[in-house]
């Protein structure tokens, strides 16, 4: 178990920021995922599918890079669902908390269709 966290069926191809905060871990090879640390040192990880680091990057493209400060509902990265598919791989987005950083009230907001910019799917 990597921490708390939620799933998201994305509407369409293109993964933006749960929350503010600095592009700290980009997966350069596969560019399925982006980890993201807040300014009170909340660390939190997207990752694009399931088992989708084994396409090496096919289908995915980054607009970020690390050392980038972002915004609640910057685009992050592209995917193509298609070539998700093609892989025999969910399209699922996670997003998950991987380090507290001894806050006790980081909490996900689960059981909405969220819409980018306006759906709050994370609070502190």
């Amino acid at each position: 178990m990597v921490g708390d966290g939620l799933a998201i069926k994305p509407a369409n191809e293109t993964v933006c920021a749960p929350v503010s905060g600095k592009v700290t871990v980009l997966m350069e090879d596969s560019r399925h995922a982006v980890g993201l640390t807040l300014s009170n040192g909340v660390e939190v990880l997207i990752h694009v599918g399931i088992d989708t680091v084994g396409m090496g990057g096919d289908g995915f493209e980054y607009f970020v890079k690390v050392g980038d400060v972002v915004k609640a509902g910057t685009p992050l990265l592209k995917f193509s669902r298609a070539k998700i598919k093609a892989a025999g791989h969910p399209d699922t987005a996670i997003f998950v908390v991987t380090n507290t950083n001894g806050l006790d009230t980081f909490k996900f907001n689960s059981g909405q269709q969220a819409k980018t910019g306006e759906t709050v799917i994370a609070s502190y």
